[in-house]
């Protein structure tokens, strides 16, 4: 799907391709403060993030906010909601792999833009012997708001850069290195509280023809760390960094096929100072994984079979107990009948597993992820995806529908609760089992100037973990999950982007009634009384449901050779209050319960000229 596809979609104070992704059927946004999704019923931690082939495990701004892909530096990105070939693993839900742009290659071509809370800078175009694309953004509420009122203080920034250059060395061979970065700081020098965030990617890849067959070389680096300081208290760091390297080969042939072998490094460290307990945990594991892909067409039936294997390998000196290693087999099959040539029945099946597990207080507020991979005594994750479906693409648009069964056979659970720091080889987790099923559907038409799509989805996400009697919902099982957009050019030639979305309150697990007792009285005194508060099962309450309307307005203008856009958002137009949480306040008796909503109404702008 190329990007352009959402451009005047409305946005949350500026574009970004992870929001423009909650758009799609079968994605929910985790929260209006997130940039993370559910996708089909799965946790965002099985989600799998690939830029230029540069894996990015936490690509968040601001808690997960915003993302550190700029839309205007993307040129395509391929989304898989499930049963993807076997080209692709390591996750049980979804796939996104984007791509940078490769820059102009005839003219320098630059482009500027200045919104709410940050300003964006992107040039491109040919250098020496190939072409240049360098896309750079920071945000300035940490130096503006104190113009407005001294006492507006938010000593918090982030700034990420996007950069890619391509040689054409022959028509048959070219280069392309990729380098992404991000940072994100906050510093409250009052209370002595630092933190200290980023990711850093880099790829070199190589595209070689040859005998009508393209080879694809790429070597990578990816990181991602975090640190964590108040005063001479706490102390967290964690870096967990990713290198390997990749070939593919796509043969043309009698049937066509795609062959590969990939191989990850892994060095991750989490080393802690809460109080005087200190830990150090790391680890160094080794992943080797080898990939087929065939491809071949029986009259009106394209069959594509193919089959994944994975060698995962962990040796720890110093803790030789949690020393690993496991072998998979993931095979997969996808199967596409033409009933006519714009009209398909669709079929696909696969098993996936996941070595990397995360471990983080909230799926919502993301930027501290910390990631392990499985050791001794865990195995990897592992899902089955069954989807069954029909495509239409007719002369007014387009129409999906797609019907899917997930069935969870291994998934690990951050054991938070009951999590202890002198014993984290048996506490740190709790196994469990589950299932995801439903449908969803995507519908796309356009009549003259006005445009629009639509997605349901339908699902239903059940599971059961170590310390549960009986299967249960999950946190991701929200039932019904509608919305649409609607593109319209209006006087003025104003662009119009409109977006509704609605769906069923999110599962929690809560407060579902309180006891007193008394303690027996002591000789002398009276006898005391408390409360004892009675837990729900888990996730069995539900909030009330979500809805939101948002809004856009784009004129685009041009001043001699100077392009640009002007444009206004306003999120959540009529101001609904969707809940994010509940408390308690204790103060009162009954207590009484107090609410978190999400985002009230929000206009922002921005401003982008190109030349």
């Amino acid at each position: 799907m190329e990007t352009s596809a959402f451009k005047f979609a409305p946005k949350f104070l500026e574009g970004d391709l992870l929001r423009t992704i909650s758009t799609l059927p079968g994605v929910i946004q985790v929260a209006d403060i997130s940039g993370r999704v559910s996708v089909r019923g799965g946790s965002p931690q099985e989600n799998l993030t690939l830029i230029d082939g540069i894996p990015l495990y936490n690509p968040y701004h601001l808690g997960g906010i915003f993302s550190v892909f700029d839309l205007s530096a993307i040129s395509r990105y391929e989304f898989f909601r499930g049963a993807y070939p076997a080209e692709y693993g390591g996750v049980l839900s979804s796939l996104l792999y984007a791509e940078i742009k490769s820059g102009n290659k005839e003219r320098i071509r630059n482009e500027i833009s200045v919104g709410a809370i940050s300003s964006h800078f992107l040039t491109e175009g040919p250098l020496l012997k190939g072409n240049f694309l360098i896309s750079a953004r920071r945000t300035y509420f940490d130096k503006f708001l104190p113009l407005i009122n001294k006492d507006y203080k938010f000593p918090y920034h982030f700034w990420d850069i996007l950069s890619s250059y391509q040689v054409t060395v022959s028509p048959s061979y070219r280069i392309k290195i990729s380098y992404v970065i991000s940072r994100d700081l906050f510093y409250n020098k009052e209370n002595d509280i630092f933190l200290k965030w980023g990711n850093d990617g880099f790829s070199l890849r190589n595209f070689l023809i040859h005998k009508n067959n393209l080879h694809e070389f790429t070597f990578f680096v990816s990181s991602f760390w975090s640190f964590f300081r108040i005063d001479d208290w706490i102390k967290m760091w964690n870096p967990v960094s990713i290198t390997g390297f990749r070939w593919k080969g796509n043969f043309k042939g009698g049937f066509d096929k795609t062959i590969g072998i990939e191989y990850n490094h892994y060095e991750g460290k989490y080393d802690y100072d809460i109080l005087g307990i200190k830990q150090l945990d790391k680890g160094s594991p080794h992943h080797f994984i080898s990939f087929l892909d065939f491809r071949f067409k029986i009259k009106k039936l394209i069959i594509r079979p193919g089959i994944r294997l994975s060698y995962f390998y962990l040796r720890i000196k110093e803790r030789p107990e949690r020393n690993t290693e496991n072998f998979r087999i993931e095979p997969r099959l996808n199967l596409k009948y033409f009933l006519k040539e714009n009209l398909a029945l669709k079929f696909g099946w696969g098993s996936y597993n996941q070595h990397l597990v995360s471990v983080a207080y909230s799926e919502i507020f993301s930027s501290f992820y910390y990631w392990v991979t499985v050791f001794n005594g865990w195995k990897p994750m592992n899902a089955y995806h069954y989807v069954t479906g029909i495509s239409y693409l007719p002369e007014w648009g387009r129409f999906d529908l797609e019907i899917f069964y997930k069935k969870y056979n291994y998934i690990l659970d951050y054991e938070f609760e009951n999590y202890d720091p002198l014993n984290p080889d048996k506490t740190l987790f709790l196994k469990g089992k589950g299932e995801s099923y439903g449908f969803d559907t995507f519908l796309e038409k356009t009549f003259g100037k006005l445009r629009g799509n639509l997605t349901l989805t339908v699902l239903k996400v059940i599971g059961k973990f170590d310390n549960d009697n009986a299967y249960h919902p999950l946190r991701w099982d929200k039932t019904f999950n509608f919305s649409f957009n609607i593109f319209y050019k209006i006087f003025w030639g104003i662009e119009t982007g409109l977006r509704f979305v609605y769906t069923t309150g999110d599962p929690y697990t809560g407060v579902a009634g309180r006891y007193r007792f008394f303690y027996p009285p002591i000789p002398g005194h009276y006898s005391e009384e408390n409360w004892e508060e009675i837990e729900s099962s888990p996730y069995f309450l539900r909030f009330p449901p979500y809805h939101r309307l948002d809004i856009s307005f784009t004129k685009s203008f041009r001043i001699k050779s100077v392009k640009g856009e002007i444009s206004l958002n306003i999120i959540n137009v009529y101001n609904r209050k969707n809940v994010l949480m509940y408390y308690y306040d204790y103060d009162t008796e009954p207590p009484q319960r107090k609410t978190i909503y999400q985002l009230p109404i929000v206009p922002s702008f921005e401003i982008k000229i190109r030349f």
